[in-house]
């Protein structure tokens, strides 16, 4: 009986492959090809660090940018620039504490003036609204600028009735045309806003807007101006 058994497993011994010729491949996942000492990972294990010790692995840095394709910058620009119109300075402030990042930046290039953190941002954008309370903004364009980056032109027009923006004349009403850049985290929210003023003349006057105030406007605050590469751009186009 014993020698009986050992012929049946001579039989089947051919069907037995040993493990060191084994086709089958049962790595978790895509193996480095330009570093042979990384581990083979599988998708839901990458992490950050991964990206730093394999190079040529998926980077971590792609995933991030491509989380922003999803963030329509666009349309969270258009809501900030439309709520404005609203004229509710409380309902500006809380709207922009909210959607602006921690570390958000606000500044004023042609002035070289500078707001840092949501709470001083959110706070300075409220003001305008109280200073003038007839302000009008005017979107012409809106647009992509970059992977979490928008730009965009518009008007301000109104009468300022307590000193805040040296552009706007006390008790006149002024119309400038600025352009602004904005920038986003990857949550959505607003890591950096600039604002920058333009004179153009022909456009106000085919505007019926007197000139007049626009160019008190810039003589008040001409020094801030001339300090400053925009400003002083801004100071020679209204001397043109």
């Amino acid at each position: 009986q014993m020698q009986m058994q050992m012929q049946q497993m001579q039989q089947f011994e051919p069907m037995i492959e040993s493990p060191s010729t084994t086709s089958h491949d049962v790595s978790p996942g895509p193996k480095c090809q330009s570093h042979s000492s990384c581990k083979p990972r599988s998708g839901s294990d990458f992490s950050e660090s991964d990206a730093s010790t394999c190079p040529s692995a998926t980077s971590w840095d792609s995933h991030k940018e491509a989380s922003d394709a999803y963030v329509d910058h666009v349309a969270l620009a258009g809501d900030c620039f439309a709520l404005v119109q609203r004229k509710d300075a409380d309902e500006i402030q809380g709207h922009c504490l909210s959607r602006s990042a921690s570390d958000a930046h606000l500044a004023l290039p042609d002035i070289d003036v500078e707001f840092h953190g949501a709470e001083a941002v959110s706070e300075f954008l409220a003001q305008i609204l109280i200073s003038i309370p007839d302000l009008e903004i005017g979107v012409s364009s809106i647009e992509k600028d970059g992977p979490s980056s928008v730009k965009a032109t518009f008007t301000m027009t109104g009468t300022q009735t307590r000193p805040l923006l040296p552009m706007f004349p006390m008790g006149r009403r002024a119309q400038w045309q600025c352009h602004s850049q904005m920038d986003f985290d990857r949550t959505g929210k607003v890591q950096r806003h600039c604002i920058y003023f333009s004179f153009v003349a022909e456009l106000l006057r085919e505007l019926s807007v007197d000139i007049s105030a626009n160019l008190e406007g810039l003589s008040q605050c001409s020094l801030a101006l001339a300090s400053t590469p925009s400003g002083s751009r801004l100071l020679q186009l209204a001397m043109e």
